[in-house]
């Protein structure tokens, strides 16, 4: 039986018709907005390659099989700096630092960033994920964190970032290069 016969069996039965034209007609957009409810608006799911279009319509579960599948994703600083700023999912943020990890070296400061949105959950992560490879500069970070006014952060920082360093030599450093001239930073 070919398709085409059997859709017109379907169609021709009454019941099965009125089902099928209710749910079209009720159907739940995803969004409030119905104007993303047309057939022109969606994309297939081969057709995706931005980062930045995933998470500025926070389809996290997308970019969750986009990133265990390898796809490429084109990604820029000011997408991955939204990303941060409104995901909430830690698991989604591990795996983006686990295989986006060159990107976001490359694109973004990331301690700073995360510093001065004060948002120190994701910056315990990173500290988790980038500690073997990445070495912040200690009183750069210090000084970032004053600057916040958070003080979760400069307790973080100053207990986790800066211990394998002198604390007393990370504070002087802190406050005396940040009131000097580049060039003077440089002579001394």
């Amino acid at each position: 039986m070919s398709t085409q016969v059997c859709f017109l069996k379907l169609w021709r039965n009454i019941y099965i018709k009125n089902q099928i034209l209710y749910h079209l007609e009720n159907q739940k957009s995803f969004s409030n907005d119905n104007n993303l409810a047309y057939i022109v608006n969606r994309k297939k799911f081969s057709d995706i390659n931005s980062f930045g279009f995933l998470v500025k319509r926070k389809l996290w579960s997308i970019l969750i099989l986009m990133i265990e599948k390898d796809e490429y994703l084109v990604v820029s600083e000011s997408s991955l700096k939204k990303f941060f700023k409104t995901c909430k999912d830690l698991e989604l943020i591990r795996l983006i630092l686990k295989k986006m990890r060159i990107e976001i070296e490359n694109l973004l400061n990331i301690y700073p960033f995360l510093v001065g949105k004060k948002l120190v959950n994701i910056l315990e992560l990173v500290d988790k994920e980038f500690k073997q490879s990445y070495k912040p500069c200690p009183s750069f970070i210090l000084d970032c964190a004053i600057r916040s006014g958070s003080i979760e952060i400069i307790e973080y920082i100053y207990n986790n970032i800066t211990k394998s360093y002198d604390k007393e030599l990370v504070i002087f450093s802190c406050f005396h290069f940040n009131n000097q001239s580049p060039l003077e930073t440089f002579l001394y």
